[in-house]
């Protein structure tokens, strides 16, 4: 339930009585038949035949069960089925999106980024949670299991316990010197001891029984295998939230851009080419120095009660080849990736990755033959802060696409792409269809995603694509200066808004005309596109002046007939577009409510 609501998940019923029988009293029954068989393992020594056959056939039929819910768990992950459980399905309940979800506190104030960071944090905090625990049963379980059936031999060797101390190695007979147990019996040894002795005879000095060096853990006595798998897991965890945040965190302004902002200090929408130079830079670093965090975190957990020097030698010396090589990788990734970054900011930045894109921009021609990638930096930053310009995904996508009037830009986490309009060819290659399921009526919605390819003819600059959703597509063909090729004939489907917009123009076209006064021969701009004149007015046609729930209105023409459409729609109740051209309307300036009836297309 907690993973449910994690990702805003709610259930749905048809039958209660069944749905309360398998969610309560099954797992009921399971928790019981677990116990008993937990008993039955136990005490073996009963003979009888029905003992026997419960004993043998309890787990199978438990594996068997488990095999069936990660079938249907892989089954729901690909979108084959509608049930994640098959409990769920012989309940008949099914998971939607739910319909009115809790109002968003709007990122707006600094209480508001609070409250919605806590929201986050303590979602998942509880799925943290969650796993940890479930991972701590198993282990336990595991060990129990481990310690019933194997069982390792006593030592030969008779120890009083005024010889043996707490931490004293069974080998050299001295306090253990950096604490080493092995995985195969458990027990602790110096390091140094337990090295030469494993590499010689290749067996547990206690058990006997055969081992390899690599199942041995220099750490602290209270750090064991499980515990280092579940801070490691952690690590990642977090790593990744810093490589990839999500965009609560991002509105809460919890991530690099906001933390540095003091050393970017120019703004995208001001100097967008110098903005991005030094956020790839920024990124690059913070990210390259998370895999030496996490060397930091092991040597945090070794013992360091042989030396402050020792340690981190013996962790880079004594430990299995593999490890080695990664704790070596972890270091050297920083070291490179900061010369690396040193030498993108030499010579006025003359190797970073954007300029060197921008030099191929560069037109040598008699009246300039000083210009330089300067110029064309200009040229971008200034066609980046008009308003007018076409942006693919929000403020807190990881990838923004952008088209200017010359340039078509990308920006990903550690690159920008950058094309001319004057010389590309854009292509489109793909089309995804994502459907989604939400509310108890089971209204299918579907959003279609394209994906371009914007190929450049110039020596040098690289394809790259954009993805971007279908109700997208004709703005951004606007903003083109090229045609979009559809060489491979891909259907873009209109959104729901454009498919009512058609039929909206459609109905208005048979309603009477209306004629402009004499006096009233010049129409003004649009108001909602700012592009084309207006060309509707509303005028009550459906029903006498005071009859009816339409009114009249005496506002004069202010809108075009695709805006006023779009603006019908976008009145109505999503959920039910099938009422939509039956349904009313207010007016956008004086709020008199009309129908499609009474908007009439103007005549001179």
């Amino acid at each position: 339930l907690i993973g449910e609501h994690f990702y805003g998940l709610r259930r749905t019923a048809n039958n209660r009585l069944r749905s309360l029988i398998l969610s309560v009293f099954l797992p009921y029954v399971k928790l019981k038949l677990d116990l008993l068989h937990e008993q039955m393992s136990t005490n073996r020594n009963n003979r009888n035949a029905a003992f026997y056959m419960m004993l043998q056939i309890l787990p199978k039929i438990q594996v068997f069960i488990e095999g069936v819910c990660w079938l249907y768990r892989l089954s729901y992950a690909f979108g084959r089925i509608e049930y994640y459980s098959p409990a769920l399905q012989l309940a008949g309940v099914k998971l939607t999106y739910a319909k009115d979800p809790s109002p968003v506190i709007p990122p707006s104030t600094s209480s508001s980024r609070f409250f919605s960071v806590v929201s986050q944090v303590i979602s998942s905090g509880l799925f943290l949670v969650q796993f940890v625990e479930w991972w701590n049963n198993t282990n336990g379980g595991k060990q129990n299991s481990t310690s019933a059936t194997v069982c390792p031999p006593l030592p030969t060797t008779v120890r009083t316990p005024s010889a043996i101390g707490k931490r004293q190695c069974p080998l050299c007979r001295q306090p253990c010197n950096i604490p080493t147990a092995l995985l195969g019996s458990g027990f602790v040894y110096c390091h140094k001891c337990i090295t030469e002795y494993v590499n010689r005879y290749h067996r547990c000095p206690t058990t006997h029984q055969p081992i390899g060096i690599e199942m041995s853990y220099p750490f602290s006595d209270h750090t064991n295998a499980s515990e280092l798998f579940i801070i490691t897991f952690l690590y990642i965890l977090i790593a990744f939230i810093i490589i990839l945040p999500p965009s609560e965190l991002i509105t809460a302004g919890f991530s690099i851009e906001n933390i540095f902002s003091y050393f970017l200090v120019e703004s995208e929408e001001i100097s967008f080419i110098r903005y991005h130079i030094k956020r790839i830079s920024i990124k690059c670093l913070v990210h390259s120095f998370l895999p030496f965090g996490y060397v930091l975190v092991l040597l945090y957990y070794c013992d360091w009660s042989s030396g402050g020097t020792n340690v981190p030698i013996d962790l880079f010396t004594q430990t299995s080849i593999v490890f080695r090589l990664i704790l070596y990788i972890c270091l050297l990734i920083p070291i490179v990736t900061s010369l690396i970054v040193l030498q993108w900011h030499l010579n006025d930045c003359r190797m970073h990755p954007i300029i060197r894109q921008l030099r191929l921009f560069i037109q040598t021609n008699s009246q300039q033959p000083e210009q330089t990638w300067h110029t064309v930096e200009s040229s971008i930053n200034t066609e980046f802060r008009r308003y007018d310009k076409f942006t693919c995904g929000t403020a807190t996508s990881n990838v923004r696409c952008y088209v200017l009037d010359s340039w078509i830009l990308k920006c990903s986490l550690y690159h920008v792409n950058i094309a001319q309009q004057s010389n590309v060819r854009v292509e489109l290659v793909a089309a995804h269809d994502i459907h989604l399921q939400e509310t108890n009526e089971e209204v299918s919605l579907s959003t279609q995603y394209l994906n371009l390819v914007v190929k450049s003819y110039l020596d040098g600059v690289k394809p790259f694509y954009i993805r971007l959703r279908a109700s997208e597509y004709d703005d951004l063909r606007s903003k083109l200066q090229t045609h979009i090729e559809n060489v491979k004939n891909i259907v873009v489907r209109q959104s729901l808004s454009d498919l009512f917009v058609d039929d909206f123009r459609q109905h208005v076209m048979r309603n009477p005309k209306y004629r402009l006064p004499v006096t009233h021969q010049d129409l003004d701009t649009c108001i909602g596109c700012l592009q084309t004149n207006a060309n509707v007015k509303l005028v009550k046609n459906c029903d006498a002046p005071n009859v009816g729930q339409c009114k009249t209105c005496f506002c004069r023409p202010m809108w075009c007939l695709e805006c006023l459409g779009k603006w019908f729609a976008s009145r109505q109740d999503q959920a039910r577009p099938e009422t939509w051209l039956q349904s009313t309307c207010p007016c956008p300036s004086c709020r008199a409510t009309f129908c499609i009836l009474d908007i009439s297309i103007i005549e001179f």
